[in-house]
């Protein structure tokens, strides 16, 4: 409901009536609608940061250059195409994050910052590559701005899909659009992080 309506459009007899729950339910167990909010909130990011650990794996190996023998070992294209893909699998398992990272956008990210949850699993491969980019071959790029571009590459077009199919007749969850959109952010990475 917070994901389809916002914080400020749901109630808590709403979200009780719902549930099919007593209205004071949710009172009950969370005391407040901010608390429950904010629980939500911290559940989907802790989410996102386990899944998002999961999937940039690939990446971090790599730039450890720990695991098989080089023969054997997944080059940083196909490391980061796993990890992007991942990303996605995310954001499909669990379609309320980017509508309430929006509401929380369009609110001022108040509550999210209260939260105490913080996103680091990306920021932190990126920042496992960059210790390493001299010796495999990156060039000196800034991780926090990398990160930026890709969070924003695999949020928007998961976020704003209503607005790309209404505005230009793009479906962003067709199966093959998805396919060479990754592909694609891959390349912008690549190209971010200096690779060939």
């Amino acid at each position: 409901m917070f994901a389809e309506r916002g914080f400020r459009g749901t109630t808590l007899g709403a979200i009780a009536r719902s549930a099919g729950l007593s209205r004071a339910t949710p009172s009950y167990f969370f005391g407040s609608k901010d608390a429950l909010y904010r629980e939500v909130l911290e559940s989907l990011y802790e989410a996102r940061e386990h899944a998002l650990e999961e999937a940039f794996a690939p990446v971090r190996a790599w730039a450890s250059a720990a695991g098989p023998p080089e023969s054997e070992r997944r080059s940083l294209a196909d490391a980061l195409a796993a990890s992007v893909a991942g990303y996605f699998a995310f954001f499909d398992a669990r379609p309320s994050f980017a509508r309430l990272v929006d509401w929380e956008a369009l609110e001022g990210a108040g509550r999210l910052g209260e939260t105490g949850g913080r996103s680091v699993a990306v920021s932190t491969s990126l920042r496992s590559l960059h210790a390493v980019h001299a010796e495999r071959g990156l060039r000196d790029f800034d991780p926090v701005l990398v990160s930026v571009a890709l969070v924003s590459m695999c949020f928007l077009p998961v976020a704003h899909a209503a607005t790309f199919q209404t505005t230009s007749g793009i479906d962003t969850s067709d199966r093959r659009f998805r396919a060479v959109y990754q592909a694609e952010v891959v390349s912008a990475v690549l190209h971010l992080v200096g690779a060939n």
